[in-house]
């Protein structure tokens, strides 16, 4: 800091000059700590009877932004009288980064691109100041990682009238969505409210989560948080399930054997800016569930509250159609419900039946039970043991007709079915171990068993050889000429 003071005058009829030179600002514990370089210099003279004064804040991480301010007031050289109805001049202009908006207010899973250029002017009275001016933003982008939400190409135009500022907004998604938006901010308050529409706008992004969003929303509130409400509905929207469920990362306790014993422990600070969440969502159809052997359609109506960090989804969702694949056969869906009741993280209660007809028999799935730990079970009419079931879904006999080696494979089912040993995969394993991309055991025309392997060689060959217990033989060669012509001998 480098200051310089320089007096002159009489005591009743001063003339004081204050000049301040600021580099390197740094804020412990403060997010603006964390910009490069943050400078700031000031110049504030005092007459007897009247005050002006400059000031500039400056950085390379993107700000660059300078004042001026003129009142008339009554001074001498230890006391300074402003009358509340005293006359304000003055501008602010320069620009602004949008890129350290979430370094300041602390939004860790959300980024922001763009100038802010600023023209504004003061007036007004001292104990009335108003605004007079615009500001613009011009291609500005948002990103919201949690939700995968994108805003592309974003136009922003600010009126300044008194204490409040004026917004008209409009934006897309980087393809044929497009959103618009209006409102207002109150400086003297610090409040803030923004009405939101959005039409046909890829509003989620994720691997596993896609939607298409319309419908209005509103986003208000002040320096310490903000709420987020609205009616949308998403029409189409996907869900990709998994492969598997990724498990809980372990909390690692850490003890630092050579800390400074005078240094302050720091508790991990929360998170610094909340957004509560009050939003009904819509999904009439076209809500499409694929992976782990389901491809579905959903419509229902959902409840999104808690907030951004730990939002509440509860709701019910209704089949329209689909199918499910268990053990490589098909089952038509004919009933099906997902309720969510809250829970952070969700998880859902399913309940869905799929039904497919092996020989004379109606062959049932039922899923029951909360997402992550869901019951499967079989029923069939007539009705059968569940191991009879599993050998008519595998190999479409009866349980008494298969081989040695297929029973190995419907006790591998029956353990997966039940979690006893999902782990064992016999057949799968003696796949991985040779490199071959099928293995399989099977009954062949004349009723006899047979074991049959298959895989690739050099590339564009495939060949496969059956060999039943009686010992013959019948190998396949298919040739790949082309990605969509094969010849096979």
């Amino acid at each position: 800091v480098n200051g310089r003071l320089h007096v002159q005058g009489s005591p009743t009829n001063p003339d004081a000059t204050l000049e301040l030179e600021v580099r390197d600002i740094r804020v412990r514990g403060g997010a603006i700590g964390n910009l490069q370089d943050l400078g700031a210099t000031a110049r504030a003279r005092l007459g007897r009877d009247w005050l002006e004064a400059q000031a500039s804040v400056a950085s390379p991480s993107g700000v660059a932004l300078d004042a001026e301010l003129a009142c008339p007031v009554r001074a001498e050289l230890t006391s300074v009288d402003v009358s509340p109805d005293a006359p304000l001049t003055g501008r602010i202009g320069g620009y602004a980064e949008l890129g350290i908006l979430p370094t300041l207010l602390r939004l860790d899973d959300q980024a922001v691109a763009g100038k802010c250029e600023l023209d504004l002017r003061v007036g007004g009275t001292w104990s009335n100041p108003a605004l007079a001016g615009s500001a613009k933003v011009r291609g500005g982008r948002y990103e919201n990682f949690r939700s995968g939400t994108a805003v592309e190409s974003a136009d922003v135009d600010a009126l300044a009238r008194g204490s409040v500022i004026e917004l008209n907004a409009t934006a897309t998604d980087g393809a044929a969505g497009k959103v618009s938006g209006r409102g207002t901010v109150d400086l003297a308050a610090l409040t803030y409210v923004f009405d939101v529409d959005l039409a046909a706008f890829r509003l989620l992004r994720l691997d596993l989560v896609q939607g298409v969003a319309a419908g209005p929303f509103r986003f208000a509130g002040d320096l310490r948080a903000a709420a987020l409400s609205g009616d949308l509905t998403l029409d189409p929207a996907a869900v990709n399930l998994p492969r598997s469920t990724a498990r809980e990362a372990p909390v690692i306790d850490i003890r630092e054997v050579n800390a400074n014993a005078t240094e302050t422990r720091r508790t991990p600070a929360g998170p610094g800016f909340l957004i509560g969440m009050d939003l009904n969502v819509d999904i009439p159809a076209r809500l499409t569930v694929r992976g782990r052997g389901l491809d579905s359609e959903w419509s229902g109506r959902l409840h999104v509250g808690g907030d951004h960090v730990r939002p509440a989804v509860s709701g019910e969702m209704t089949l329209l159609r689909g199918t499910f694949e268990f053990l490589d056969r098909v089952f038509d869906l004919t009933k099906g419900s997902l309720l969510l009741t809250g829970d952070t993280p969700p998880n859902p209660f399913l309940d869905m039946v799929g039904e497919s007809r092996i020989l004379d028999t109606l062959v049932q799935v039922h899923l029951n039970g909360p997402a992550r730990s869901f019951r499967l079970s079989l029923t069939s009419t007539p009705s059968l043991p569940q191991d009879e079931l599993l050998a008519m879904i595998l190999f479409g006999r009866s349980m008494r007709d298969i081989s040695p080696l297929q029973a190995v494979a419907l006790a591998q089912a029956a353990a997966e079915m039940t979690g006893v040993a999902s782990g064992l995969d016999v057949l799968g394993t003696v796949k991985s171990r040779l490199g071959l991309q099928e293995v399989d055991v099977r009954k062949d025309e004349n009723d006899e068993t047979t074991v049959g392997v298959g895989g690739y060689l050099g590339g564009k060959y495939y060949i496969r050889t059956q060999r039943s217990v009686s010992g013959q033989d019948r190998t396949k060669v298919e040739v790949q000429l082309t990605p969509k012509i094969s010849v096979e001998t």
